[in-house]
């Protein structure tokens, strides 16, 4: 089966550098395994999304020199490409999980699922929400109160247990998996629910994403079972860190993406020039290492350390780490997919990364 990968931004903001490393490994391993890149746009937040944003990130990623396959302007097999134009595809899914028993209503206040989280955390436990038993009286209420109820998924009360393509076997206790919201109140699904619908019916094989996603997945795995659906490989890439070793927000990430390195006094053209990829650069120039099957895999879970500065045309050796990598204005080092050319699209991640060995993040269990 032909790989199939996507990169699936929410269009509330600009392309930040987490997200531009995604875009490009991802890109990286369909081309590497000749398969399929879909951008999908996971616009359910009605309030914060945003067309403006949408094309923003289109224009960042086509900046980057990142092409892809399927989309919503280009369109596709798994049309259509945005999360607010698949609702009826949520809808069966919903009803499918409810008619199964796996999923249930839920119609606790915000107000009493705060006290329910202060009295855990005053008590030094987490909070873990189980399917409550209402009474006649308790629905009568709910009712009369003019509730509208979120759907759950109910846990299935074992371990989630996966083999992550770049952090090897992860294990999930029963103990964390809570019933977590799929359908808000609004109809709308969470993040969760359309993720996974997405994911089967667009044919992904191959979800490479951060590692910030990985409690995330325990949860996918769970709603791929009780759909009755096979997964796709889950890869998580290591953390993204500032130059003073502190996990990197998402102000500092912005800051490190195409508006930051204007304020560095680069233009599209220079960026091009350095990182060997101008109109003129060769397919084969631009990528002889891709990653594949085999290059992708547990290796280095260390930490990236990402900064954006401006280098000497000639840079000596012994002024960074030995598991930098340099050419020209250019510091670029991925090891977590084994790439490792200086010449390669991987210089686009950001016009500097500098990666040093740092503890893994996240200790495969």
């Amino acid at each position: 089966m032909t790989s199939r990968v996507r990169f699936a931004p929410s269009p509330t903001g600009q392309l930040h550098v987490g997200g531009a490393r995604t875009a490009l490994f991802n890109w990286l391993f369909s081309r590497g395994t000749a398969g399929k890149m879909v951008l999908r746009i996971e616009d359910t937040d009605q309030v914060r999304s945003s067309r403006e944003s949408e094309e923003s990130i289109k224009t960042d990623l086509r900046w980057l020199g990142l092409q892809w396959d399927e989309g919503p302007d280009e369109g596709g097999p798994g049309a259509p490409y945005r999360q607010s134009e698949r609702r009826d595809l949520y809808d069966a899914a919903f009803q499918q999980l409810l008619d199964a028993g796996h999923a249930y209503l839920a119609y606790e206040s915000p107000a009493e699922l705060g006290a329910m989280r202060d009295a855990a955390r005053a008590e030094k436990r987490d909070f873990i929400f189980r399917k409550p038993a209402y009474s006649a009286e308790d629905l009568a209420r709910f009712e009369a109160d003019g509730r509208t109820p979120v759907v759950r998924l109910e846990a299935p009360g074992h371990d989630a247990t996966f083999v992550d393509q770049v952090l090897g076997e992860i294990t999930v206790p029963e103990a964390k998996l809570d019933d977590f919201v799929i359908r808000k109140a609004d109809g709308f699904p969470t993040y969760h629910l359309a993720v996974v619908v997405d994911d089967h019916h667009m044919q992904v094989t191959n979800v490479l994403r951060a590692q910030e996603h990985l409690m995330n997945t325990a949860k996918h795995l769970l709603l791929y079972e009780a759909l009755g659906w096979e997964p796709p490989q889950h890869g998580h890439m290591p953390l993204i860190f500032s130059m003073d070793g502190s996990k990197m927000s998402k102000r500092d990430k912005a800051k490190a993406t195409r508006a930051r390195v204007r304020e560095l006094g680069w233009d599209d053209a220079q960026v091009a020039e350095a990182t060997g990829l101008d109109e003129s650069t060769t397919q084969a120039q631009q990528a002889p290492r891709l990653p594949n099957e085999d290059t992708v895999g547990p290796a280095d879970h260390s930490a990236a350390i990402v900064g954006c500065v401006r280098l000497p045309l000639s840079v000596q050796e012994e002024e960074y780490p030995p598991a930098v990598i340099h050419q020209r204005n250019v510091v670029c080092n991925n090891d977590a997919f084994q790439v490792s050319d200086a010449e390669s699209a991987t210089n686009r991640e950001s016009i500097t990364v500098l990666r040093h060995s740092l503890k893994p993040a996240v200790s495969p269990t």
